[in-house]
């Protein structure tokens, strides 16, 4: 089974200043921003306790974003929710025609608020953030659609080099066309289609980071990553692998960090975590885990003492150095069962990595070191990832129930 899928991660980060855009409060993500942080800095206090809890209407799969004054969520029965994020309480929900497994895009920046979800019935909607009325939606090929391989990933909106400043307000995404994939780019306003190119099976989501265009890594015969143009699509470089890999995230990656060259980070091969030059795709650094080690996440701490490249897996947790990947410290991990081949991803929230420990139970880890501070068994397994903003952690679970928690 391992040998018969590529799931292969990537994500970019930026480290220009926000000098504008929206504050967590506004919008706030399980990655953080469209560049996959999955950094909120400001301080989480433990122990946490639960502050509300609400039942849904299917499995949550997808993890939280806020936005708009919202938290939304979506399930397995369809349903897209736009709820009040101190409460629970239901503001709008939305039917889709099929699961809804992945967190939705929310902008609220410069004077351009959006919100677009995508679903396994093959097809990318632009909602109303203040009702939920649908605007416009890209569909999926009608042949295709009865297909239980096709969806779309989680959308990438594409941005200029200061974190929540949109530049062209379009949006690159995957759409699932059996095992083959399209990567498309779209009008963020109308839906109207800027360019399409015919790529693999691609199960993770493009990552975009203003010039440096959207990465992406797919199953061609070997695995193969390429860096697209974000204005036309043209393939900037590749790099293809001799090698077959089961992981997918939607990883992280950084700029020059004391002066190394941009860098993106991407877990390749099992066990293994590469450091690629975003320029050209060269190797940076290649350093190896646990060789059974099946990455599912990668968050960042990106500057101060704490800086930190955050690898999850199905049986470690890893703190690692960005610039050289050396190894800071590792906590074990009982496995955590992949869900149509994802994992809870790990997210930083203060000076504590929170990740999904034996499918259901919540821990917080010293970002320091690694130690288990806090703990909390969730009543079902999930495969989202948790969520903190608003001062507050959200995640879902299989059984339909979304959990927020707050500090004591």
């Amino acid at each position: 089974m391992f040998k018969k899928f590529i799931f292969s991660i990537v994500a970019v980060c930026l480290i220009s200043a926000c000098a504008s855009g929206p504050g967590p409060d506004k919008w706030f993500t399980d990655r953080k921003n469209p560049t996959h942080w999955a950094d909120e800095p400001s301080g989480s206090n433990l122990p946490l306790r639960v502050e509300w809890t609400v039942t849904l209407d299917g499995a949550v799969r997808s993890s939280a974003v806020g936005g708009h004054g919202h938290l939304y969520i979506g399930t397995d029965a369809g349903t897209f929710y736009a709820l009040d994020p101190e409460n629970g309480a239901v503001k709008w929900k939305f039917k889709t025609g099929g699961r809804v497994g992945s967190a939705a895009t929310a902008i609220d920046d410069d004077g351009f608020s959006g919100l677009f979800v995508t679903s396994e019935d093959g097809n990318l909607y632009s909602l109303d953030p203040a009702t939920g009325k649908e605007l416009w939606r890209v569909k999926g090929d009608p042949y295709f659609v009865m297909n239980s391989a096709n969806y779309v990933s989680n959308v990438a909106a594409a941005q200029d080099e200061t974190p929540g400043r949109w530049s062209s307000r379009s949006l690159i995404y995957v759409a699932f066309k059996n095992l083959n994939s399209h990567l498309r780019s779209v009008d963020a306003q109308t839906g109207a289609l800027r360019w399409e190119t015919k790529i693999g099976w691609a199960p993770s989501g493009p990552m975009v980071a203003g010039r440096f265009g959207a990465l992406i890594g797919y199953e061609a015969v070997y695995l193969n990553y390429k860096r697209f143009a974000p204005e036309d699509g043209r393939v900037l470089w590749e790099t293809g692998e001799t090698y077959f890999a089961r992981s997918d995230t939607s990883g992280v990656a950084g700029f020059s960090f004391d002066g190394s060259p941009d860098l993106v980070f991407t877990s390749i091969a099992q066990g293994r975590v590469k450091a690629l030059n975003m320029e050209d795709g060269s190797v940076v650094w290649d350093s190896h885990l646990n060789e059974a080690d099946l990455v599912t996440g990668f968050a960042l701490r990106r500057k101060g003492e704490s800086r930190a490249l955050i690898v999850g897996t199905d049986q470690f947790l890893y703190s690692m150095d960005p610039p050289t990947g050396k190894i800071n410290w590792s906590a074990p991990i009982k496995s955590n069962p992949l869900v149509d081949g994802k994992a809870s991803k790990p997210a930083i929230w203060g000076d504590y990595v929170f990740q999904v420990n034996e499918g259901r139970r919540l821990n917080a880890y010293t970002l320091a070191g690694g130690k288990v501070e806090w703990s909390y068994e969730l009543d079902d397994v999930t495969r989202a990832s948790p969520t903190p903003g608003n001062g507050r952690l959200y995640i879902g679970t299989k059984s339909g129930k979304l959990y927020s928690f707050v500090g004591e």
